[in-house]
This record gives structure tokens, sequence and C-alpha cells, in this order.
């Protein structure tokens, strides 16, 4: 899997150029290279993902416990990170191998707190 701010910069690019599909790389156990293919959705000719921002950073990663990923969600700030607004999600890396990748609130439901990787909108 790629690190998330080349996935994040990715899309963001595949979303400025109007393209419909993107390949991102995936590393099995094995070490078999594979990819797996995303469409992209667009309404009104607008993308419908409008930006992505990056929460955590290789240089400072930001991990967060159940109770501070409950405040993001419910409106109030964190240590300095904003708040979720309407329409705006975060993806949250957890060490669950089932469930590693997560909507912040789809974290919360399952009692998985992990490193906040990015908001989207």
């Amino acid at each position: 899997m790629p690190l998330p701010h080349d996935l994040c910069s990715h899309i963001q690019n595949a979303f400025r150029a109007r393209h419909h599909r993107i390949s991102v790389d995936h590393t099995t156990k094995t070490s078999a290279q594979r990819r797996i293919w995303a469409t992209l959705k667009y309404r009104d000719e607008m993308p419908v993902l409008q930006s992505m921002e990056l929460i955590s950073k290789p240089s400072k990663r930001i991990f967060m416990d159940l109770s501070e990923i409950r405040r993001i969600c419910s409106g109030r700030r964190v240590n300095g990170i904003k708040s979720l607004g309407m329409g705006e999600v975060a993806i949250v890396k957890t060490n669950d191998k089932e469930h590693e990748w997560l909507e912040a609130r789809e974290a919360l439901l399952m009692k998985l707190p992990g490193e906040v990787i990015c908001r989207a909108r």
C-alpha cells in the first residue's frame, strides 16, 4: 500500500486531470505486486471529492483514542485539529487487520482507536 500522503495527492491529481479511474499499487504479504482500481465519482461535471487534507504527516503522526475521535466527530476541536464539518469524513488507520482503514465514525462504532490520516470533503 502506498504511503498516505502519496495516496492523497494521487487521488487529488486524478480528479484535477478529470480521470475516471485510477490504479493504486498494493503489495501483499507474499510480496506480489497488485493493483487496486478505483472509480472516481463526478456529479454535474464536478468531482464529488472537493479536497483532501493530511492530518497525520510523515514527520508528525497523530494518534487518537476513542474519546478524541468522538470529540472530532461531534464537532469539537482536539489538540489543534479542527472538528469535522458537514459532509466531511476523516480516515483512521487502526491496528485491526480486518478493519485496517476506516472512516472515523465507523472506527468509533467499532471502538477502534488509531492514527487519523486525512480528512476529505
